[in-house]
């Protein structure tokens, strides 16, 4: 792989176009501080032989890379699909600071990076390092490779994209270091392993030990049992009270008979006796499992204390949660969700608790829907989220109320309700209808500022409008009336749509703006001078007020809102003069403070102003030079170009654009720097500058696989350093290329290019000689037999001005076909298909000066009669008469029209033709036409 490490944007994947999407998917990382807007990138697309067949170069903009992250990029590919693989090169990069990153042009650094496969390998790599790790770390001389993937120079200390330290990864995250990590991970499983094996082993022998200490106990209580049988009646009392092992069996018979608390009692009496107490616990999980078995609430309620109790014996635990559960399942079938929801919570994730539990909390909102609890219901269900239609529910908890509210005429519970829907279409409905009735009752009540409030919240509901605009005009008038503008212009600023409230809130706004004006309140005169728009003496008081707003600031010392407050006056008084002359003193005092640009917009904007002009130019000319002092070269260069001749500007002009060039060739931008110097001719060493900077630019294309534009711009600089050498080797590598591939007229133009480079004359001699041989005697055949269409398809596409030696007649042979070929189509009536042919030979013999000269060929062309009638006629036969399409044949003085080529039926007499002027006699009707060519020859 190849990259440029100075980058600040690196690749990391990128995606092929292929025919259904034409597009490039880039996907970047900003190593910098900035964030990128901008970046310009060459692509280069390999076939499935591996060879280049395209470069395309892009700029992407409207990015958004923010610092040290990644961001991604799309780019359109012409032929894109071909692509079997692909090259990305970033050349230039814009940021938003307005700075730019230019790639040199020295090499790109080659590396080699072998990204680890899905693996355990890669695994513990990343346990290791972190999860962005793709690879070992790799020294390869000039570069280091990071465990993240990104190549950096040998000299770097860490790595540029995710700053890991480079001693640090060749210590710990080296293969060594991971196959040690795995060594030691086995070695660990294979112990546990074995210490694992061993313990089972153990507890198996100990299960079998049990068993047969088990069967001894039951061969020997049952030999005693025979013996106390025969001993008769008299043993009775001991056997009952003295030997457990009948006390055993009579609690193992209670236990099978199912009395159990019984069986556990006695069970618990014989306290070690063999498996005792195991076989009360048995008792109690059997008496337990009937009262499951019994399936009713207090039956399932003391199975699960029981099961509870037992703890860890056998699956107790599971048991009592199945009981839990089936008390749960009860209580939602009895309508008790919330006790419920609360016992299927404590079950965690046992069987499907968790979804009952959640369908038990909605049928408790649907419930305390039901029972018109709406605020608990809308609380039950904005719990539950996106459940079902919970949402929906929710909202009905408050729609529902808010139709009682508002049924009920209490107008603020119901907005109060209702504003919490906007999403609802019918709430928004019901709110308006809410409003409307509200302000209709407050408008009956004589509350009409409130009601109009009201109403114009109703919006388009019914007439809103026109109430609302009933409830606050004639109050307005009345305001108005009474002096009270500010009042009245309020109002009839709500209801500008009614009637003529808009006219009046304007003369409302002229009273007041007057008033201001009087009161010395200048910008609130202005504003509301302005409000008042066409209200009458308006537009004349407001230039009245602007005039006094600039003497103001003249008298403050601001020239700059003089000016533009005498400008807004109008033709008020001299107000014209007046910002002039303001303007005119701020560029002064701009000039004066070295504000030269600023102070040469002020001067252009007032050009007929004495001295203004003079002074504009002056500040334009100072500003440049503050330009080139700050080095903005570019804006310097385009403001000395824009002042012409004056004063020193030609020399500035050059100077500045040397050092935007030096600049430029600095910052690695060699073709734009190259295009600089070449402007400056013999300006100090500028055409060595133009040979240095087209060289590197030479050197970018041959990089880049463009040799064709590299001979181009080493072509006129071959004298520099070794650009001789290099034009001689390309053109000749070029050559050699295009003959390989067949293209021997390429080649043959490229070898006589370099003539006296290594074998180039021998090449270019045997290649015209493959070039022409085939087509030449092809072509003398033809033209041997008279077949001057076969010979010109046979000489069609040869270079025929590089021809010498035996093939040097080929430019002549080729001409000659044309011209008889020509003829032979001409005298067959075919005049406009010869036409072609002619064109493509009016150099040779009398094709200029007679065969051109015909009366076929000087009718073509656009003619209008002293009548308005319109002729044209086109070079491939077809015509427009009077309007009409047709079909033409001119000759001598005779000129034919018809439908189809074949049927020219029409015809004309050609009474006069000269080079713009053509009369032409209908046959028929002796109708005569006197045309002038339309737009000249």
């Amino acid at each position: 792989m190849k990259t440029d490490l100075t980058c600040p944007v690196e690749l990391w994947h990128f995606r092929l176009p292929t025919a259904e999407y034409p597009v490039v998917g880039l996907h970047l990382f900003n190593l910098s501080e900035k964030t990128v807007v901008s970046l310009q990138a060459a692509f280069l697309c390999f076939d499935e032989d591996d060879v280049q067949y395209a470069r395309q170069v892009e700029r992407v903009q409207d990015l958004e890379g923010k610092p040290r992250s990644a961001f991604e990029a799309m780019v359109a590919m012409e032929d894109g699909a071909r692509a079997q693989r692909m090259d990305f090169l970033i050349e230039k990069v814009w940021f938003e600071d307005g700075t730019v990153w230019r790639r040199g042009a020295g090499p790109l650094t080659e590396y080699a990076f072998q990204r680890l496969e899905p693996s355990r390998r890669l695994d513990v790599l990343r346990q290791m390092a972190g999860e962005d790790a793709v690879g070992y770390p790799s020294d390869q001389g000039a570069v280091w490779v990071c465990v993240c993937g990104r190549p950096n120079a040998a000299s770097a200390s860490q790595c540029l994209r995710c700053e890991r330290d480079k001693r640090e990864q060749f210590t710990r995250f080296n293969q060594a270091a991971v196959e040690t990590v795995i060594y030691r991970l086995d070695s660990e499983m294979e112990e546990k392993a074995l210490r694992a094996r061993a313990e089972a082993g153990r507890m198996q022998e100990e299960r079998e030990q049990r068993e047969m200490r088990r069967r001894r106990r039951v061969r020997r209580t049952a030999a005693v049992l025979v013996t106390l049988a025969l001993l008769g009646g008299g043993a009775y009392a001991a056997v009952e009270y003295g030997i457990p092992a009948w006390g055993y069996y009579r609690a193992e018979r209670m236990l099978e008979e199912g009395a159990f608390e019984e069986a556990r009692d006695a069970f618990a009496a014989l306290q070690d006796y063999r498996d005792s107490a195991d076989m009360a616990m048995e008792s109690d999980y059997r008496r337990a499992g009937a009262f499951l078995r019994a399936g009713n609430a207090t039956a399932l309620g003391s199975a699960e204390d029981i099961f509870r109790a037992l703890g860890g014996y056998r699956d107790s635990a599971a048991q009592g949660n199945l009981a839990r559960y089936g008390r749960a399942r009860l209580l939602e079938q009895a309508g008790e969700y919330a006790q419920a929801a609360e016992l299927y919570d404590s079950l965690g994730a046992f069987q499907d608790a968790p979804q009952r539990a959640v369908d038990a909390r909605y049928l408790r909102g649907a419930k305390l829907l039901e029972e018109l609890d709406y605020p608990a219901a809308r609380e039950q269900f904005l719990a539950l989220g996106d459940y079902r239609d919970a949402p929906q529910l929710a909202g009905d908890a408050l729609y529902l109320p808010a139709l009682t509210h508002l049924q009920a005429a209490e107008y603020a519970q119901a907005e109060a309700l209702l504003v919490q829907l906007p999403e609802r279409d019918a709430a928004a409905l019901k709110l308006k209808e809410t409003y409307y009735r509200w302000g209709d009752m407050l408008f009956e009540a004589g509350q009409y500022d409130l009601a109009a409030e009201k109403f114009l919240l109703a919006g388009d509901y019914l007439d809103s409008f026109l109430r609302a605009s009933e409830c606050l005009y004639e109050p307005a008038v009345q305001l108005m009336q009474a002096g009270e503008y500010a009042e009245a212009k309020e109002r009839f600023d709500r209801i500008l749509a009614y009637r003529d409230a808009e006219a009046l809130s304007r003369l409302c706004a002229y009273y007041l703006g007057v008033a201001a004006l009087e009161a010395g309140d200048l910008d609130g005169a202005a504003t509301l001078l302005g409000e008042a728009g066409s209200a009458q003496g308006a537009a004349a008081r407001l230039m009245e007020t602007r005039y006094r707003m600039g003497e103001a600031a003249l008298q403050a010392g601001d020239l700059e809102a003089a000016a533009a407050q005498f400008n807004l006056a109008g033709a008020y008084q001299d107000a014209r003069t007046r910002a002039q002359k303001a303007q005119y003193d701020l560029g002064i005092r701009l000039t004066n403070t070295k504000e030269y640009a600023r102070a040469a917009e002020v001067f252009a904007a007032i050009p007929g102003y004495p001295g203004a002009a003079e002074e504009a130019t002056r500040a334009r000319y100072s500003a440049a030079i503050q330009l080139l002092d700050r080095g903005e070269f570019a804006l310097a260069a385009e403001a000395f170009t824009a002042l012409g001749a004056y004063a020193q500007s030609p020399d500035y002009l050059q100077k500045a654009l040397y050092a935007q060039a030096s600049a430029l060739l600095k910052d690695g931008d060699a073709a734009g720097a190259a295009e600089l110097f070449g402007r400056l001719g013999g300006y100090l060493d500028a055409k060595e500058r133009y040979a240095e900077a087209r060289y590197a630019v030479a050197r970018g294309a041959l990089d880049a696989g463009d040799a064709a534009k590299a001979v181009a711009l080493l072509e006129d600089i071959r004298s520099y350093a070794d650009a001789d050498a290099l034009y001689l080797s390309t053109v000749y590598a070029q050559a050699g290329a295009a003959l390989d591939a067949g293209d021997t007229r390429e080649a043959a133009r490229l070898f006589a290019m370099v003539p006296g480079y290594e074998d180039a004359q021998l090449k270019l001699e045997s290649t015209l000689d493959t070039y022409y041989k085939s087509a030449y005697e092809t072509a003398r055949a033809a033209m041997a037999a008279r077949d001057w269409k076969g010979a010109i398809g046979a000489l069609d596409g040869l270079d025929l001005e590089s021809a010498d030696g035996e093939y040097a007649d080929v430019g002549q042979m080729y001409r000659e076909a044309h011209y008889q070929y020509a003829e032979q189509l001409y005298e067959a009536k075919k005049p406009y298909e010869a036409l072609a042919y002619y064109k493509k030979i009016t150099d040779y013999r009398d094709v200029a000066d007679k065969k051109l000269t015909r009366s076929a060929y000087r009718v073509i062309g656009e003619w209008e009669s002293t009548k308005g009638a319109r002729f044209v006629f086109r070079e491939d036969g077809t015509c427009s008469i009077e309007g009409k399409e047709m079909y033409y044949y001119a000759r001598n003085y005779t000129l034919l029209a018809g439908d189809r080529p074949d049927e020219l039926d029409v015809n004309y007499r050609i009474v006069n033709l000269r080079q713009n002027a053509l009369s032409l006699e209908h046959t028929a009707t002796k109708r005569l036409f006197k045309c002038v060519r339309v737009g000249g020859k």
